[in-house]
C-alpha cells in the first residue's frame, strides 16, 4: 500500500508563478522538515491553484501524516486572507484500487 496525501491550495487571482513562490515553496519546505515517513513530494502550480502530493513510505500512518500536514497548513492559512485549502488522502494498494479518505 502506498499512502498519498494531496493538498490543494486555491487563491483566486494569483498566477502559477505566484502560487509556487508564495505558497507551494514554503509548504514543501515545511513538510519535508516536519512530516514523518515521506518518500517523496510532487508539486504543480496553476493559475489560482497549487497541488502538492506527499507520497509516504509503505505502511506509514496516513492519519499521522494528515494531522502533521494539516497543522503546517494552518500556519500558512493564517498568513493569507482568501486562501482556501483541501486535504485528501488515498492509499494505492497492490490491486490498483484507490481508497479515498477525506
Amino acid at each position: 500500500n502506498i499512502p498519498v496525501i494531496s493538498v490543494i491550495w486555491q487563491y483566486a487571482g494569483l498566477s502559477a508563478q505566484e502560487i509556487e513562490q508564495r505558497i507551494l515553496y514554503n509548504h514543501e519546505r515545511s513538510l519535508s522538515a516536519t512530516v514523518n515517513d515521506i518518500e517523496h513530494i510532487e508539486a504543480n502550480a496553476y493559475n489560482g491553484v497549487g497541488v502538492i502530493k506527499v507520497f509516504l513510505r509503505p505502511g506509514a500512518s496516513v492519519d499521522a501524516g494528515v494531522a502533521q500536514i494539516s497543522a503546517i497548513a494552518q500556519t500558512i492559512l493564517r498568513q493569507m486572507q482568501n486562501l482556501k485549502i483541501w486535504i485528501f488522502s488515498l492509499v494505492l494498494n497492490s490491486t490498483q484500487r484507490i481508497m479515498l479518505f477525506c
